[in-house]
């Protein structure tokens, strides 16, 4: 099971990607093997995916704002009460696709 150290790294990972998406460079998690990354480019949505075969335990990490997109668009939308937008959209196809 992952500690908190392995889930903050997960989550600096998958901005670290956004900056380079071509970088294969990430920070290790002990025991956990990038399994995929995604980087929708309708909604500025990021997802980075690790899994580790010992335990078979699944780390899932989701970007959030980064982008002027998610700011001018996502984040308002979030305000006004937008009950799903398309980085939601995009999270949850990404998620059940790491899961399948």
């Amino acid at each position: 099971m992952a500690n908190i150290k392995q889930l903050i790294e997960a989550n600096k990972n998958s901005y670290a990607r956004l900056r380079n998406p071509g970088s294969d460079t990430l920070n290790e998690l002990k025991n956990y093997n990038v399994i995929k990354y995604a980087m929708d480019e309708r909604s500025d949505h990021g997802g980075l995916a690790y899994y580790n075969p010992e335990d078979k335990t699944l780390i899932v990490a989701h970007r959030g704002s980064e982008t002027r997109r998610d700011w001018l668009v996502t984040d308002v939308q979030i305000a006004v009460g937008v009950k799903e937008t398309l980085a939601d959209m995009a999270a949850m196809r990404f998620t059940d696709s790491v899961i399948e």
